[in-house]
Parts: C-alpha cells; structure tokens; sequence
C-alpha cells in the first residue's frame, strides 16, 4: 500500500523562503537574465519543465517564477534540516512509494503550478538527456481527471560564476487528440515524453541564438 504525501508549504514558509531566496540568487548572480518572464502565468495550475544542469536549478526558477509551486524531487533531497526546508517551499519526492500522482493532481486541483526536471539528474555537458517519464505522467494522470494542463518549457544556462540566462516559452496546450490515437499505453506515455523534450531542447537553442542576445539587449 503506497503512502500518502503530506503538502508542507504554507503562505508564510513560501513567503520566506522565497524572499531569502530572491537575496541568494540576486547575491550570486550579478547578471540574472530572463527572457519571456511573462509567460509564466500569474494564477491558475500548469506544469514547468526545465533542463537540469546545476544545483542552482531550482532557486534559480523560483527567483524566476516569482508564485508558489509544487517542485518534484529526488527522494534523497528531502532528508534532514534540508528536506524541512524544502518541504516548507512545496518539494515531493519522486517515488513511487507515495501516492505521488494522485498527490500532484490534487495540487493542480486547488491551481497550484508543478515544476519538474524531466532529466531526473544533473548534467553538464551542454546536451539535454533524454527525458525520464514523470512529467508525461503527470499529464496525462491530470488528464484523466479532466484537467488539462498548460506546459511552460524552461531552458537555464550559467555563462559564468555571476551570470545565468533564463528563456521561458509560451505555455502550450497539449494535443491529447492525437495522443488518444495512440491505444498503447506506453508508446502514448514515450511519445508525451518525446514530446516534452523536444519543446525543452528548443528552449534552450533559444539561449544560444542571436534572437536571444538581441531581446536582451531590448529589455536591458
């Protein structure tokens, strides 16, 4: 029997911790550079992916976000004084030992935003892995409870120690008509999966391009 996950985060623990946060990050990074902030929405549930290429990661995206979220991580992460606090800003384990999906459908229920590293692991050598299948799960699990969430696809760079380029897509919908088509469970679970990698990967072609360096220059 799987055991039921607890939502930890609370008005004034995200408020906190959000606002350290926001010194940290600003801290570190003297150039923080993000392209398409305003595609990020500003109420109502949606799912975020991003690749994962450093443990700033996810403070990075929060400073970005700017709202509470629901952030899905490693198990490992949530343990001790770190998991804590982690679990106080809305972090759940990916482990399927816990009622993880059903979890999640409930936090998009009350509109809350979920934020996952599709590549499950960290990786620095300048290529998105290939993706793992919880966010397409996510998907389609919400889905079938009637709630068809926008994605946001997020790519992140870190040009030096003090400086991070951020570009946020366009929220899209997801074609669930023509995943229907597809009878077989697990080849519409990899084709989801294919998918959402190829929206993060044109993310991040995005950061490398010189439409990227000419919209900064614009909003600078």
């Amino acid at each position: 029997m799987k055991t039921a996950f607890v939502d930890r985060k609370s008005k004034l623990t995200v408020g906190f911790f959000y606002l350290l946060n926001k010194v940290i990050t600003r801290s570190k990074y003297k150039k923080f550079n993000v392209i398409g902030a305003e595609n990020i929405p500003a109420s109502g549930s949606f799912l975020l992916i991003s690749n994962h290429t450093s443990r700033w990661d996810g403070l990075i995206l929060m400073e970005t976000m700017k709202r509470s979220a629901n952030w899905m991580v490693s198990p490992n992460e949530l343990k001790g004084f770190q998991g804590l606090c982690l679990r106080s800003v809305g972090a759940f384990p990916a482990d399927r030992r816990f009622e993880l999906l059903n979890y999640v459908a409930q936090r998009i229920s009350k509109g809350e935003p979920v934020v996952i590293f599709p590549e499950g692991n960290i990786f620095t050598d300048g290529t998105t892995h290939p993706f793992k299948s919880g966010a397409a799960r996510v998907l389609l699990t919400a889905r079938e409870k009637g709630l068809d969430l926008l994605v946001v696809s997020v790519a992140v760079h870190y040009i030096d120690e003090q400086s991070v380029n951020i570009v946020v897509s366009k929220p899209v919908c997801i074609d669930y008509k023509r995943l229907e088509q597809i009878e077989d469970h697990h080849e519409r679970l990899r084709t989801l999966t294919n998918d959402l990698h190829t929206k993060v990967s044109r993310a991040r072609l995005t950061l490398e391009s010189d439409n990227f360096v000419q919209e900064l220059e614009n909003v600078s």
